[in-house]
């Protein structure tokens, strides 16, 4: 009785878990993880899902089905956000002009009604860090940074049947996603 009922479990509820991955429907935009199926990470839109299956499709290449069970880590995309896009525009905008500011100071610009004063290296580095930063600020707000959200994989279940000298034994694995809830990711 015991080995019928774990059966079933193992039938029904892997078909039934994943079967509650209501958001990822065709035309959602994915990154996904799937160490079995995948060398990496993928990233495409869902162009067909099954119970057993889900089909992404990829840039110039052919679509490609990733069974459920293989998934590890799924992410759906909530679009674009400038304000992230103009935070990491300056982030990189601040390195870029650091290492401006390192380079040689400029030589003073002479006419024939004087030189101009020459800037200390502070002036100078400090100049070309907040050029540098907001033109990274306003390139990353118009070209904007792409939101994930984490998607919650369902528990699996399995079946394993070790061998041992006196007989068959039957044992019932039941594992979690890694991930412990919808979280936004950067």
């Amino acid at each position: 009785m015991r080995g019928v009922l774990a059966a079933m479990l193992c039938v029904v509820l892997p078909t039934t878990l994943m079967a509650q991955m209501l958001e990822v429907q065709p035309g959602a935009r994915v990154r996904v993880r799937a160490p079995g199926a995948l060398a990496g990470r993928l990233t495409g839109v869902v162009i067909a899902r099954t119970p057993d299956s889900l089909t992404i499709s990829r840039t110039n290449a052919p679509p490609l089905a990733i069974p459920m069970p293989s998934l590890t880590s799924v992410e759906l995309s909530r679009g674009k956000s400038h304000g992230a896009g103009a935070l990491k525009g300056m982030v990189i905008g601040a390195g870029v002009g650091l290492l401006l500011g390192l380079t040689p100071l400029p030589e003073p610009t002479c006419t024939t009604r004087g030189c101009d004063p020459t800037p200390t290296r502070g002036e100078y580095m400090g100049t070309m860090i907040l050029g540098s930063v907001g033109i990274g600020a306003g390139i990353g707000a118009i070209v904007g940074r792409e939101r994930w959200d984490r998607y919650q994989l369902p528990a699996r279940v399995g079946l394993i049947l070790p061998s041992h000298r006196r007989g068959v034994g039957l044992s019932l694995r039941y594992a979690f996603g890694r991930t412990a809830g919808a979280t936004p990711t950067r």
